[in-house]
């Protein structure tokens, strides 16, 4: 068995460290973007009920109807309804992309870092124990 030097298994340590670092800051980043899209959400689901209470509108096709008739698209409540709703469906857009990174980032990376480095303490530790062991077969 050969032995593997301590700086190899520190290298690989070190590298598989820096890539759960990477995991982790993609990990906040996805949920700091579902807070945003849920935060989106809730802004246009208030504004979609003041414009239901404001207009007396009961379901919501009578809300998609009130903001597609062009009559009331001058109204400032309407425009901000239509605007919240782009909103709310960018920020669903970038987090599902965001999530979609995160996920490749964490089922490309894990398995393929986790297990060579821990081969590389594997061999480390059963080189040290080998050479352990000779020199007690050597001194007894």
């Amino acid at each position: 068995m050969e032995r593997v030097p301590v700086a190899e298994v520190l290298r690989a340590m070190d590298h598989f460290a820096k890539l759960v670092h990477e995991l982790k800051k993609r990990q906040e980043d996805e949920e700091r973007h579902k807070r945003q899209a849920d935060r989106a959400s809730r802004d246009y689901h208030t504004k979609r009920e003041d414009l239901k209470a404001a207009f007396g509108l009961i379901t919501g096709p009578d809300v998609v109807a009130v903001m597609e008739n062009p009559e009331y698209r001058r109204d400032d409540r309407v425009r901000d309804l239509v605007k919240a709703r782009r909103r709310r469906d960018e920020e669903r857009a970038r987090h599902e992309e965001v999530l979609c990174h995160a996920h490749v980032a964490a089922s490309a990376t894990l398995p393929f870092r986790l297990v060579p480095m821990l081969q590389q303490i594997i061999n480390f530790f059963q080189g040290n124990l080998q050479a352990y062991t000779q020199i007690r077969i050597r001194g007894t």
